[in-house]
C-alpha cells in the first residue's frame, strides 16, 4: 500500500511538473488557445509586447485608449483596459522598449480616474497577477505590490504557468478601500507612473500622457482634479503630464454607451476632431497618420 501511494504521489508530482513547465507554456503561447482564456486580450498583449515593431511610437492605455488605437488595427498598440492598472501598462511598455531600441515615443491614453485605480480591486487577480506575474516579470513587481499580494498568499501561485491556464483560485479578491477618493492616484499608480517616467527618460524616449473624452458631469465632480494635480506636483510628475487635465475633451453623455466608453458610430465620425483636442500639437500629425 505504501509503495502504491508513493508511486501515485510521484506520478502526480511528475504530471504537475510537465503540465506547469511544458504543456501550459505552449498553451499560453498559442494563438488558438488564448481566446479560450478569461481576459485573453491581456494575455495576448503579454505576448505581443515582445514583438518587433515597425514604427517608432508605442501606444499603451485603458479601454478608451483601446477604442482609439485598437491593437487589431495598430500593430504598435498595447492598449488594453484600466483593470491592468499602471503596473500592467508599465510591464507592457518595459518589454516593448527592451525589444524595440528604436522607439522614440510612448503615448499613454487613459482616463484620470482609471489611471489612478487602486491595486485593491476585485479584478486585480485576473487582470494583473495571472497574466503578468511570471518568473521573468517578478523583478518588476515592487516591494509595495508584493506586500499587498502577501495579504492573499495564494495569489503567488499564479507565477506558475499551470495556474494561469486553470481557473483555480480565480475567486481571489483584493478588497477595495471604500474611503479612497476616486479622484486621486493610488500608491501603486504613483509608483509605476514614476517607474514609466524613469524608464522612458533612461532610454531617451519621450513619454506623453493623453486624456480621452469624458462627459461634463463626471469632469464636474473632480473639483478641477485638484487632488490629482497636487499629487503630481508632490511626486515630480507635473512635467510628464503637462496640460493633460486641460486637454480632456468634453462630450455629452448621450454619446457614451456606458460611463466610460463612446458609442462606436460617434467615435468613427469624430475620431480625428477628438484627437486634435486630446493630443499635444507636437504629436498631432504623427497620431492622425495612424
Amino acid at each position: 500500500m505504501k509503495y502504491f501511494i508513493g508511486k501515485a504521489i510521484s506520478f502526480f508530482i511528475l504530471g504537475a511538473i510537465i503540465f506547469n513547465f511544458m504543456i501550459a507554456p505552449i498553451l499560453l503561447s498559442s494563438e488558438r488557445f488564448l481566446p479560450l482564456m478569461e481576459n485573453y486580450r491581456v494575455f495576448r498583449n503579454v505576448l505581443n509586447c515582445k514583438k518587433r515593431l515597425k514604427k517608432k511610437v508605442l501606444y499603451i492605455g485603458d479601454s478608451l485608449g483601446y477604442q482609439f488605437f485598437p491593437p487589431t488595427e495598430h500593430e504598435n498598440s498595447l492598449t488594453i483596459n484600466g483593470y491592468v492598472l499602471m503596473i500592467g501598462h508599465y510591464i507592457l511598455a518595459y518589454h516593448a522598449i527592451q525589444n524595440n531600441p528604436d522607439l522614440e515615443e510612448v503615448i499613454l491614453v487613459s482616463e484620470p480616474r482609471v489611471l489612478g485605480f487602486d491595486f485593491e480591486r476585485s479584478s486585480t487577480y485576473g487582470n494583473v497577477i495571472k497574466p503578468f506575474y511570471t518568473f521573468e516579470n517578478r523583478p518588476l513587481f515592487s516591494d509595495l505590490v508584493l506586500e499587498k499580494m502577501n495579504k492573499k498568499p495564494l495569489s503567488h501561485l499564479a507565477i506558475f504557468s499551470g495556474m494561469k491556464v486553470v481557473r483555480c483560485f480565480s475567486d481571489i479578491e483584493f478588497e477595495e478601500d471604500e474611503n479612497k477618493d476616486a479622484y486621486s492616484f493610488s500608491d501603486v499608480a504613483i509608483e509605476y507612473l514614476k517607474e514609466l517616467k524613469a524608464l522612458t527618460e533612461s532610454k531617451g524616449i519621450r513619454l506623453t500622457i493623453v486624456p480621452p473624452p469624458m462627459d461634463p458631469i463626471r469632469i464636474g465632480k473632480s473639483n478641477d482634479w485638484s487632488v490629482m494635480r497636487k499629487q503630481l506636483k508632490e511626486e515630480g510628475l507635473e512635467e510628464a503630464f503637462g496640460d493633460y487635465f486641460d486637454r480632456i475633451p468634453m462630450v455629452p453623455k448621450k454619446h457614451f454607451k456606458d460611463p466610460l466608453h463612446l458609442h462606436n458610430k460617434y467615435l468613427e465620425a469624430n475620431r480625428d476632431s477628438l484627437l486634435r483636442e486630446m493630443v499635444p500639437n507636437h504629436l498631432l500629425d504623427l497620431v492622425l497618420a495612424e
